[in-house]
């Protein structure tokens, strides 16, 4: 069923999510769902309501579709206002103006709206998206679509500097990482995967959902609709150990490292000493120790029809 027979629609729009404004785009993407005979409401961020608040509200208006118009960040924020378990039969779509856009990477999206001005060909992305059920992960109250990242990642989101991220994108994480990775030590882990019991030192550990890592091919056996999370654990707490891992994983060979643990599972606990930062979806939500678990195909997702064909 094309996305077309949605007509209760509730875009969140983010405005400071990407590194344009965008307003007048958003205003061009309501007009062409209308004339597709979309119901639209346009439900704008602030500083004193945010998107996951937003979206709470929509629903209660009767939203059968909410759009998620920002980032990754405004996706999570707004898959936790959807509240699956509550309301299961709401879609989400996604309009990506955000500054990384992983998830419209991930899925095919291809248009980046806030940097060619197309806002005609986003707005035909959800008009002829495809409804799919995909899994959702849980780090302790919050839901991922994307990952949770434990450790030196979560410090990096932490520390980037809003100012440069709005104004050189993803280089802002670069920047964060080559300041933060070179002080940083890690911690003592003991992570349960399932039923078996790691302990080791590390410096990063990676819950995935998808296959993509920032943009980068990390769980390249991920899928979003196998009831499982793809787990890679980076053994180490050394600069050294925290650069071959880095190299490893930006040319493919990772998986090769016998100092990279790598699983499959469906509920995860981990425990450090220290404490080790966590994020989801490049937010972070506070420290271990934190429990991680899979909701097999609970999201309703907007998808361009070929990524289902493929």
């Amino acid at each position: 069923m094309s996305s077309q027979y949605y007509k209760n629609a509730a875009i969140i729009y983010n405005p400071v999510a990407g590194q344009r404004n965008v307003r007048n785009g958003m205003q061009q993407t309501i007009g062409r769902l209308a004339f597709v005979g979309w119901r639209t409401a346009l439900y704008e961020t602030t500083i004193e309501i945010g998107a996951e608040e937003l979206t709470r509200r929509a629903i209660a208006e009767g939203a059968e579709i909410v759009v998620a118009a920002g980032g990754d960040g405004t996706i999570n924020a707004v898959i936790n206002g959807m509240d699956v378990r509550q309301n299961p039969h709401v879609t989400l779509g996604v309009l990506p103006i955000g500054t990384a856009n992983v998830w419209a990477r991930e899925v095919g999206i291809t248009s980046f709206p806030q940097l060619t001005g197309d806002f005609k060909s986003a707005a035909d992305t959800l008009i002829n998206g495809v409804p799919m059920l995909a899994d959702l992960g849980q780090a302790g109250n919050r839901y991922f679509l994307l990952w949770a990242g434990i450790g030196l990642d979560a410090l990096i989101t932490q520390e980037v500097h809003f100012d440069l991220k709005r104004w050189a994108g993803g280089l802002a994480f670069a920047e964060a990482g080559v300041r933060t990775g070179l002080r940083y030590t890690g911690a003592r882990v003991r992570v349960k995967l399932d039923d078996e019991v790691i302990e080791n030192d590390t410096w990063f550990i990676a819950i995935s959902n998808i296959r993509l890592y920032a943009h980068i091919p990390l769980a390249k056996n991920a899928d979003i609709t196998d009831g499982l999370l793809d787990v890679h654990l980076f053994a180490g707490n050394t600069p050294p150990q925290y650069l071959k891992h880095m190299a490893g994983v930006l040319l493919g060979t990772h998986t090769q490292d016998p100092d990279v643990v790598y699983r499959q599972c469906q509920q995860i606990s981990i425990e450090a000493d220290p404490a080790l930062p966590v994020h989801v979806d490049a937010e972070p939500i506070g420290l271990t120790p934190m429990k991680f678990s899979v909701l097999p195909q609970s999201l309703r997702v907007l998808v361009p029809r070929e990524f289902i064909e493929n």
